[in-house]
């Protein structure tokens, strides 16, 4: 209630390999509709793609499956450092279904209005302190 009407309040999101942010609202020319919650729309290129995590068949609206990017983001990582083998596999042959494509480990949602909603990791890992 602080910035209503002030300032807008919105989610994105963004991933370590790459170097700015994937998703969320093109805030200038026309402000979309702040949904909270939604991390908002795919950015200039970025073409994602939600599959089924059995199969790697695309998912329906609103159906949560594995985020992966159908090509590499400009200015994305390229290779892990003195690993390129692990990074080809880890990322882009995580399973069998994504071969070709950047498996995000995300887990996440597209609405019927095309918002993007995220619900976690698929690995549901959580590391501390690299442990």
């Amino acid at each position: 209630e602080l910035f209503k009407g002030k300032i807008p309040v919105f989610d994105h999101m963004w991933q370590t390999e790459v170097p700015g942010a994937m998703f969320g609202y093109s805030y200038g020319v026309k402000m979309p509709e702040i949904r909270p919650g939604s991390a908002g729309f795919p950015l200039p290129g970025v073409l994602p793609e939600i599959v089924d995590e059995r199969e790697g068949k695309p998912c329906s609206v609103n159906e949560k499956g594995i985020l992966l990017l159908k090509e590499p983001v400009p200015g994305m990582t390229h290779t892990l450092w003195e690993d390129p083998e692990r990074y080809r596999k880890e990322y882009w042959e995580a399973q069998s279904f994504t071969k070709g494509r950047y498996f995000t480990g995300d887990l996440a949602y597209m609405d019927e209005d095309g918002y993007i909603w995220f619900c976690g990791r698929s690995d549901e890992v959580i590391k501390i302190a690299a442990h």
